[in-house]
């Protein structure tokens, strides 16, 4: 068949199709058509019909793309305002909570960490804290000053005092 997968072609074929059949046999005139007999005036109704049908699709599709486009709009909005929701009740109790449920929200659960990520960040503890020179609290106990100055100033370490049992 000569018509392309357009409305608008298809359209004008229906029309010239329409007109050239009248012209040619008359509106009682007949036609032999797949094993069938059909009047002109039968086979243009038919046609007809197809284009009215196909109007009122058209009509309805654009309908529907503004009904969609809507309800996008309003599931954005929505959807947005849902997230604000969760994130006030999150602030309110707490990321965790089991009271989250009750509001139709899954809590955050703690990931399980692995024992090789474990090992690898006490791993990197312990390298920062020698590489900034950081002592921890029983570390700090164990400096002994002695023979401070009147004034207070001056570590232990440059005064004479003892740091981690060995002299300074």
């Amino acid at each position: 068949m000569a018509v392309k997968n357009n409305h608008d072609a298809w359209k004008s074929q229906v029309e010239k199709t329409s007109s050239g059949l009248e012209k040619k046999f008359g509106a009682k005139g007949k036609l032999d058509v797949n094993d069938a007999v059909y009047t002109v005036e039968e086979i243009n109704k038919m046609l007809k019909k197809s284009v009215s049908d196909l109007v009122a699709v058209e009509e309805q599709k654009a309908k529907l793309k503004q009904m969609l486009q809507a309800q996008r709009a309003s599931m954005a909005a929505a959807k947005q305002l849902l997230f604000s929701i969760q994130r006030f009740l999150q602030g309110k109790y707490g990321p965790r909570n089991e009271v989250l449920t009750e509001f139709g929200f899954s809590p955050l659960k703690q990931r399980a960490k692995s024992s090789k990520t474990k090992a690898a960040a006490a791993d990197k503890e312990q390298a920062t804290r020698a590489a900034r020179h950081i002592m921890g609290a029983r570390q700090r106990e164990q400096i002994v000053v002695h023979d401070a100055p009147a004034n207070g100033a001056g570590n232990g370490a440059a005064n004479g005092g003892v740091k981690n049992g060995a002299e300074a």
